[in-house]
């Protein structure tokens, strides 16, 4: 005979495990905004009845979302330094968080993009800082943005799986 334990997966248990998940794909909060996260809440409460009836769906639509996002921003970086680091303005009083683990999600598109806006003057400015030009810096720049897409679209299913088995073992 087969024994199965019993998970004993609660609606608690089901929100760590979306709250995992989402820190495993998003940790830095810089792919999600708060109305992502609001439209992905509908599934929160259902993930662990889903995992233990062996429905994986929510999972891989949760991946896929983040996958989505993580492409518009890599995209939305590469047009920004496609378009010279020069047409970047430096001369605002700006400040970024660099630890973004704690911060509250960005509410919309427009205030990701404006925090995508600050996270790429930071890498100029350090680029700067250690003499690069900025012919340079945008070769250097579009280069790891590009790598970062390739490996975007090299994810496969089995990593969406691994991902969202490993936020719900870490609940035990």
């Amino acid at each position: 005979f087969t024994h199965f334990r019993d998970l004993g997966i609660s609606d608690e248990l089901s929100g760590d495990v979306f709250d995992a998940y989402l820190n495993y794909l998003d940790g830095q909060r810089i792919y999600l905004t708060q109305q992502d996260i609001d439209a992905l809440s509908q599934v929160k409460g259902r993930l662990g009845s889903a995992l233990k009836t062996g429905q994986l769906q929510p999972g891989f639509d949760i991946y896929n979302l983040v996958q989505q996002r993580i492409i518009e921003r890599l995209k939305f970086a590469k047009e920004m330094i496609s378009a010279g680091v020069s047409e970047l303005n430096f001369s605002t009083d700006e400040k970024i968080r660099v630890d973004r683990s704690e911060a509250p999600w960005e509410t919309d598109k427009a205030a990701l993009d404006q925090l995508w806006i600050k996270r790429i003057k930071n890498a100029v400015l350090a680029q700067r800082l250690n003499g690069a030009d900025d012919e340079a810096i945008e070769e250097t720049l579009l280069r790891r943005y590009e790598g970062q897409l390739k490996r975007v679209y090299q994810a496969r299913s089995e990593d969406a799986f691994q991902a969202y088995m490993n936020a719900f073992a870490g609940m035990w």
